[in-house]
């Protein structure tokens, strides 16, 4: 992750305008092409497409569904720590609920390198990420379903 310092001298009313005019020369391109790392050495994998979220989304388990729709809220990356927290389970109960998803693509011919969930290990520390789009898709059939979050578990 680039570190920048910025240091500022003028009337504070003019601070917005120049902040708002250095953040708009930068790219906002959040998510780095599929094979492509993204400064901090992330590779993602292949997206999946809208039908291949159909094929397993209504075969897995509603608790299975709140994982990925937790994910999705936060698809540039969410400590496994944090996210056992948030769903109130153990890292054991995590794992299967994650699995359950593996082996709902695999059921429905969904390759296995589309997971919906990329794990991150740089850094020592497991992280989850999705892929914008694939968030974008999992919020969407939650909501059309009236899935709101971990807590209706």
């Amino acid at each position: 992750m680039p570190k920048i310092t910025i240091t500022i001298e003028g009337d504070a009313s003019q601070l917005r305008g120049v902040l708002e005019g250095i953040l708009n020369g930068i790219p906002s391109q959040d998510f780095p092409e599929v094979g492509e790392p993204s400064p901090d050495g992330f590779i993602p994998n292949a997206p999946l497409t809208r039908d291949e979220v159909r094929y397993f989304w209504d075969d897995i388990s509603q608790q299975a569904q709140i994982v990925l729709l937790e994910v999705a809220q936060r698809p540039k990356g969410y400590p496994f720590g944090e996210l056992a927290t948030k769903l109130r389970v153990d890292g054991r109960t995590l794992g299967g609920r994650l699995s359950s998803i593996g082996f709902a693509m695999n059921r429905n011919g969904v390759p296995r390198e589309k997971n919906p969930i990329i794990r991150d290990t740089r850094g020592g520390e497991l992280i989850y990420r999705m892929h914008p789009d694939v968030a974008e898709e999992i919020k969407r059939r939650a909501h059309d379903e009236g899935l709101s979050g971990w807590d209706e578990v």
